[in-house]
């Protein structure tokens, strides 16, 4: 059987104040969620022994997929880190701001420039298709402790749709390939309209970062992340604490 190890995205809450420290944190935790769930569903649902047999036999490449690389001018990308440190200052100080909106290739853009988005190089690449997040990931097994070594890789197409509402982070798989297999239909029965993020654990500065968002969509080819309006209660912050969001489940 599978036992369970968290994945964590972890930032000190002494640095929140430096750029990105919210926005990217919980951007990458999303979508290292994402390639969480597109790496072991089988597990998730077979069992672990079955699960890497059959991942490695039927679904594993020996080579990377090649994902398509945005390309943007060094002052585009200067401009749109400043949109974003705006946004995620306020998020941390809990001050107004106007929504940020982000095209995919800006999203791409900052995980293909951004060193605090580094562990997504490579492995992700983001498209909007009507109201979903369509994402083409690559990951090394060894990523995921899935096989003995070899340099083998998943190669797969999602589609999600994400959603903040009410302080709670969902993510809903809409349909999923590896290795241009989609998945049986037994297994994307049992996925389909889950939110594969029910049982994600956020300690108190993930969740705070949630709580503040008072709504994320996929609107005309944007992401768009809107602060609530309304301040929250007073909260008690520890400066010594570690953000985190931790999910899914690996051997």
């Amino acid at each position: 059987m599978l036992k369970p190890r968290l994945f964590r995205i972890t930032m000190c809450a002494a640095e929140k104040k430096r750029r990105g420290c919210f926005f990217y944190g919980c951007i990458a935790s999303i979508i290292l969620g994402l390639i969480l769930f597109v790496g072991i569903p089988l597990a998730l649902f077979f069992g672990f022994n079955y699960a890497v047999k059959t991942v490695v036999n039927n679904y594993a490449d020996e080579q990377p997929m090649e994902l398509p690389v945005v390309e943007m001018p060094q002052e585009e990308v200067h401009s749109l880190r400043q949109r974003v440190d705006q946004f995620q200052q306020a998020i941390a100080d809990n001050t107004p701001t106007s929504p940020l909106e982000l095209s995919a290739d800006e999203l791409n853009a900052l995980i293909f420039h951004d060193p605090q988005l580094a562990k997504l190089k490579g492995k992700a690449f983001l498209d909007f298709v009507e109201n979903k997040v369509k994402g083409q990931l690559s990951i090394p097994l060894s990523d995921l402790n899935i096989g003995s070594g070899e340099s083998l890789y998943l190669n797969g197409t999602g589609i999600f749709e994400i959603t903040i509402q009410n302080g709670t982070l969902s993510a809903r798989l809409d349909s999923l390939e590896i290795k241009g297999k989609p998945l049986p239909a037994k297994l994307s029965g049992w996925f389909k309209g889950k939110n594969l993020f029910k049982d994600a654990q956020m300690n108190p500065e993930a969740q705070k970062f949630i709580n503040r968002i008072s709504r994320l969509e996929i609107k005309e080819g944007k992401l768009i992340l809107e602060k609530d309006a309304t301040p929250p209660q007073a909260e008690v912050e520890d400066p010594g604490a570690f953000q985190q969001l931790e999910t899914g489940a690996t051997p």
